[in-house]
């Protein structure tokens, strides 16, 4: 952030609304929205919007962004699932056109010895003579095509006004997204900020140096924090370096550290979450949907979740896993799969003690979707994690909408029923036809793919097949149904298999969410750290040896 630069003058409340009615082509959905904009002005620019999901944020940022087309240029980084989102919604809230940043970006020099290590690969290989020449001058063509194409992605790029990047490439474009920050009164957005809780991820790294050439920060989540203060930490030095400018100090306060051997610290705890919670309210805003102090006092809101416990039919495979995963990982999997997990078998065994759950549940699943799309009238919408599970659930339903990462989010040019040119993508096209034809009754959604970034409301059941980790997930995916536009109380179900490790998830994410809870709302909660799960079982199953 520039310390030469003469602050301008903050707009009032009157000038905003003219402003707004001025620049913007869409009008809010409500007062709460206006004192979003406001909130950000006054703070110019460098707040956390931590609005409950379907409230708005993006709106709300796009209207500041709007009314103050002096703040040239705007660069939104977030997730790859939600950057044509963002360009549309540019263009039809504002007429303003966004560029998306799209590909790796690599240095001349990297490419270079990328391509001197693939000629000693093809030599080791037992390539050589004319073959291997034309295989290097082939290569090299490529390469020289590739800069070509890089060379006029840097030119579209700094002359653009928006920008979108997303965070799986934001590292390699760094260069050239400050020169862009450098030129001007440049604003940041940081879509889904709770991606960047690892301080030492490339991607946050990336962000928190961009973050320093920008005039403006604004980061969006309506699940901020995932369970552990430490992880809060990396946004709120983006957005208020000069509240929260050092690490330790801000560790010893709200992260109860821990000290470890070789000296180390563990900073997983949580200590003082009322402070924090205080300290909050200068950075960020956040508002519910419902409740004493809800801003959407109209919507239907949730019916509060029903967990549904079920045997699962692979007990005898879940159980050997659970006694010795590295033998049955051996007999399963094969000796790669084996040797590859001794390195982390806590972790892996996890993963695949939840997969194993989870396939165990899919025959009452099965009768249990069958039983709801018979039984009501209305739509359902599905979330699944791994492939194999939502491979099944697509052999058995071949009718349903289908939204995971096998379904790309690329804009195309189509016509609609009457003739005229729109502009969707194949995963909008799934979305619209789950919206809009009343024989698709079911929508299958990937946690991670589909989780953020759309709207179904036309459904109003929530069903999870299987469990994520955080409570900020589950939140968000629950809230593609809660959003304006709802019609009914939204009801949320959770299959869990009885006697499984997915009964100690559920307990993981009630206290995260618990400690988020502490921290955003000022209520109370707790912490609990993942790794437990085993800690308890296995202290359990002790006991229970001792008394047998």
């Amino acid at each position: 952030m520039s310390s030469t630069k003469t602050e301008p003058k903050r707009l009032s409340t009157r000038r905003i609304r003219r402003r707004i009615r001025k620049y913007l082509k869409t009008t809010p959905q409500g007062e709460f929205q206006v004192e979003g904009v406001c909130f950000a002005e006054k703070h110019r620019g460098r707040i956390l919007n931590a609005d409950k999901m379907g409230l708005g944020k993006s709106w709300q940022t796009i209207a500041y962004g709007a009314i103050h087309p002096e703040r040239r240029p705007i660069i939104v980084a977030g997730p790859a699932g939600v950057r044509y989102k963002w360009q549309r919604e540019w263009l039809q809230h504002a007429k303003l056109r966004a560029y998306i940043v799209d590909g790796e970006m690599t240095t001349h020099d990297q490419d270079r010895k990328a391509l001197k290590k693939r000629i000693e690969e093809w030599k080791k290989e037992g390539e050589k003579g004319y073959k291997l020449r034309q295989m290097i001058h082939d290569a090299k063509k490529r390469l020289r095509a590739k800069w070509k194409v890089n060379k006029r992605k840097v030119k579209e790029l700094l002359s653009a006004k928006i920008v979108i990047v997303n965070y799986d490439i934001i590292a390699g474009w760094l260069p050239f997204l400050v020169k862009m920050a450098e030129r001007g009164d440049a604003l940041l957005v940081l879509d889904e900020c709770h991606y960047l809780r690892n301080k030492t991820a490339k991607r946050t790294k990336a962000c928190r140096a961009l973050s320093r050439e920008c005039e403006g920060v604004i980061g969006l989540s309506g699940t901020p924090i995932e369970g552990r203060p430490a992880e809060f930490f990396p946004v709120l030095n983006m957005i208020r370096p000069d509240k929260y400018d050092q690490f330790w100090t801000y560790a010893f306060k709200y992260c109860a550290p821990k000290k470890g051997w070789g000296g180390s610290w563990d900073f997983s705890g949580a200590a003082n979450l009322d402070s924090l919670h205080r300290s909050l309210k200068t950075v960020m805003i956040r508002r519910e949907k419902k409740g004493p102090k809800g801003v959407l006092k109209d919507l239907p809101g949730k019916l509060p979740p029903e967990v549904i416990p079920v045997d699962i039919t692979n007990r005898e495979d879940y159980d050997d896993a659970e006694a010795d995963f590295l033998s049955w990982l051996l007999r399963k999997k094969g000796k790669a799969a084996w040797t590859s997990a001794q390195r982390a078998e806590a972790l892996v065994k996890l993963g695949q003690l939840k997969k194993l759950a989870a396939l165990g549940k899919l025959k009452e699943a099965f009768q249990w979707v069958d039983d709801w799309l018979e039984g009501t009238d209305e739509k359902l919408i599905l979330f699944g994690i791994s492939t194999e599970v939502l491979q099944a659930f697509k052999e058995r339903y071949p009718k349903a909408a289908i939204i995971d990462g096998s379904v790309s989010n690329k804009p195309f040019w189509t016509e609609d029923k009457h003739g005229k040119r729109i502009q969707t993508s194949k995963r909008q096209q799934q979305v619209d036809k789950f919206q809009k034809d009343p024989k698709t009754r079911l929508v299958l959604v990937q946690l991670r793919a589909g989780g953020e970034g759309i709207d179904l409301v036309a459904g109003s059941c929530v069903f999870f097949v299987e469990l994520g980790w955080t409570p900020g997930g589950h939140e968000q995916a629950e809230d593609r149904a809660d959003r304006i536009g709802q019609t009914r109380k939204v009801s949320i179900f959770y299959m869990v298999g009885k006697d499984t490790v997915e009964e100690k998830v559920l307990d993981l994410i009630q206290a995260k969410d618990d400690a988020n809870a502490q921290i955003l709302d000022g209520r109370k909660g707790g912490v609990m750290k993942l790794l437990d799960i085993f800690e308890r079982k296995a202290k359990r199953t002790s006991k229970h040896r001792r008394t047998a």
